[in-house]
């Protein structure tokens, strides 16, 4: 089962971001590579199904799209889970947690 098992940043994975204090804000992004203490990402494409007005509905990464964001590094940060596994993470600043998508679409709301 994927919940007990631990993870580290490797290259090439799709990781997500949700934030937002009164709305469910996605993003998605690209691993391009890890060293001991760091990750660097890429921000990549993602589709949008929505409610017909462009406020709330499901998005999905687009990992072969073309539209990237710059290469950008983010320190490497380890949580323990309740099955004592060690798990990697980045944090951006304000905005919040970069983890490893769970491959199922994310629930997007943008209305504050």
């Amino acid at each position: 089962m994927e919940d007990n098992k631990e993870h580290k940043f490797e290259a090439g994975e799709i990781c997500s971001m949700e934030y937002g204090i009164n709305m469910n804000l996605v993003r998605f992004y690209e691993v391009t590579r890890v060293s001991k203490s760091n990750v660097w990402f890429e921000r990549i494409d993602e589709s949008f199904e929505h409610d017909g007005y462009g406020q709330e509905g499901w998005k999905l990464p687009l990992p072969s799209s073309s539209r990237r964001s710059q290469e950008f590094r983010l320190k490497i940060y380890m949580s323990v889970d309740k099955k004592n596994n060690t798990n990697q993470y980045a944090h951006m600043k304000h905005r919040g947690i970069i983890k490893k998508w769970n491959g199922k679409p994310i629930y997007y709301n943008c209305m504050d």
